[in-house]
């Protein structure tokens, strides 16, 4: 089983770009806003939006035969691989993407954000992704979610999981988000990539 792929996507480095500068402008100024609030840590945007604020972006993977579904920023600051306390916010954030479960603090009119289970993504580099590894692994006991409080989010615990493969993603890529997986920032600065979730199955980008 291929857990990523890099994909050629036509003028990427203008799309970046494009993608970091409607980033900035939309979600935080600086480290400081970020670490204020850290569900600002991943923030999510959907068809409508990104045809409308990103058209080049839209159009690309159109003309590629892929539609849009969402858009998500996600910034990992910086950790430590040797870290294993997920309490502890230089620890990394293993995780599997899921379908939204719509947590009981909220009121039952908060719409859920991800209605479907998410499979794979293709990853875009913005920012302090040089050096930085996303690590991918296999559950080894069925334990439950543990909590990651820099993240305000569950996932498992380091005990849980043997890591089996990792990259650098270095320029786009396809990658399994239905498998436990991290990302390992060694940078000061807050690492950064738009990854996008289509309507289309992207496996066959996952094929030998």
């Amino acid at each position: 089983m291929k857990y990523y792929n890099y994909v050629d996507v036509p003028n990427w480095k203008k799309l970046q770009q494009q993608l970091i500068d409607h980033k900035n402008l939309n979600l935080w100024k600086s480290k400081e806003d970020l670490d204020k609030d850290p569900k600002k840590k991943w923030y999510c945007y959907f068809p409508k939006e990104v045809k409308r604020d990103l058209p080049d972006v839209y159009k690309t993977f159109e003309d590629m035969g892929l539609h849009v579904r969402q858009l998500i920023y996600f910034t990992n600051m910086q950790n430590d691989l040797n870290e294993k306390d997920n309490m502890n916010e230089r620890s990394i954030f293993i995780h599997t993407d899921a379908e939204d479960v719509l947590d009981a603090r909220y009121e039952n009119n908060i719409p859920l954000l991800t209605d479907f289970q998410p499979m794979n993504a293709l990853n875009i580099p913005l920012e302090y992704c040089d050096g930085s590894l996303t690590l991918f692994y296999k559950t080894i006991n069925d334990n439950a979610d543990v909590y990651y409080p820099l993240y305000d989010c569950g996932g498992h615990g380091h005990n849980d999981v043997e890591e089996i493969e990792r990259f650098e993603l270095s320029s786009p890529a396809v990658l399994r988000i239905n498998v436990p997986h991290a990302v390992h920032n060694p940078h000061e600065q807050p690492r950064s990539v738009a990854t996008f979730r289509f309507f289309e199955d992207l496996e066959n980008y996952l094929t030998d």
